[in-house]
């Protein structure tokens, strides 16, 4: 079992393409999943925080049709699905950089920090290749959009800042 907080990314679109390959090396089906966009903030504050990660492992494993449990904390996954997992950085991002804390790695998580003052818009693109339960390779883009903040409004009180951002 692993344990995975739940996805919060919203994914607004998905787009799959699929390719023939005989010797099963390379993916048989790419999927591109689009997220909404969403805050994030541009101090330490909120790149320690998870404000700032975003939920790869989620995305992927709900497409796969895994179920998170609330109950657990865990998507059940077999240890194939499992150990085929690999997330890689495709787009980095134009305004900040994306790293891995150790916590990250474990979760499947990716965390953003946004270059030194900056406010406005970004978006970057993280790969992952995994195997379904048929074996065969799956490769995702998970789309981020982004618009990095000095505070946080996306609350009840306060519209997202994403409203007037086109991307």
């Amino acid at each position: 079992m692993i344990y995975l907080p739940p996805p919060i990314n919203t994914f607004a679109q998905q787009t799959t393409v699929v390719s023939q390959d005989s010797q099963k090396t390379l993916p048989s089906k790419t999927i591109v999943l689009e997220s909404e966009c969403r805050e994030v903030g541009n101090s330490d504050v909120y790149t320690e925080s998870a404000y700032n990660n975003f939920v790869i492992g989620g995305a992927v494993f709900d497409s796969l049709g895994y179920k998170y449990s609330t109950t657990t904390g865990n998507y059940e996954l077999p240890k194939e699905v499992r150990d085929s997992l690999k997330i890689a950085e495709e787009t980095p991002p134009s305004h900040g950089t994306l790293f891995q804390t150790e916590a990250d790695k474990k979760h499947f998580l990716f965390s953003y920090r946004a270059n030194t003052d900056y406010i406005g818009k970004d978006s970057f693109v993280v790969g992952v290749n995994v195997r379904n339960q048929s074996g065969l390779l799956i490769h995702y883009s998970l789309k981020f959009y982004l618009s990095v903040v000095s505070q946080i409004t996306n609350t009840d009180e306060m519209p997202s800042t994403c409203a007037n951002l086109k991307f």
